[in-house]
């Protein structure tokens, strides 16, 4: 039986909405470049894992695993609506109409969508950004070599410290998708 994620690409590869998505789409992969205190210009570098989906896709993993509740809260919507108005002038320039290219409307029914995954993908993440070198080592290694058991150990055995991290950030991310309707 198909999985969830093989689904969701069968219906990505029909979908009208679909673009060439960054697919590792956070801070560590924009580069910036200021001048003094003011940001001139950014840029998507490090594209090895781009494919065909959903610009939700992106915009999901970069707002929640770039970010922590209490932003989120605050500028969340801010940040979707900057987002669709950037691209409806991009479209704009090219002789386009964001409502023809990418309603708004379809833009929430998106997120809405790819919202599940979206939030395995930051639990994952989050188990990585929190923990020590070592302990991400260890699970660097046990996710390469795809044993369930060692990625489990190596996620259940963390130091007291990073699982003081990592909880508060999985509750923050609770919270977060469940205001924002997500979840």
């Amino acid at each position: 039986m198909p999985t969830r994620a093989a689904k969701m690409t069968a219906i990505e590869n029909e979908s009208p909405y679909s673009v060439i998505q960054h697919g590792d789409a956070w801070t560590n992969n924009v580069l910036f470049k200021f001048e003094g205190e003011e940001l001139k210009q950014s840029v998507m570098i490090d594209y090895q894992l781009s494919k065909i989906s959903s610009p939700a896709n992106d915009l999901l993993y970069m707002i929640f695993n770039c970010t922590d509740h209490e932003t989120r809260f605050k500028y969340y919507y801010k940040w979707l609506d900057y987002y669709h108005a950037e691209l409806g002038k991009f479209l704009e320039i090219h002789g386009f109409k964001v409502d023809d290219v990418y309603p708004r409307k379809q833009l929430d029914a998106d997120l809405k969508r790819y919202a599940e995954l979206g939030f395995g993908c930051s639990i994952l993440i989050s188990s990585i950004l929190t923990a020590n070198p070592e302990e991400a080592t260890k699970f660097k290694d046990a996710f390469a070599a795809t044993d369930a058991d060692d990625l489990s150990g190596a996620i259940t055995n963390f130091h007291n410290d990073t699982a003081v991290l990592l909880k508060k950030r999985l509750v923050g991310l609770i919270d977060s998708y469940l205001a924002f309707g997500l979840l």
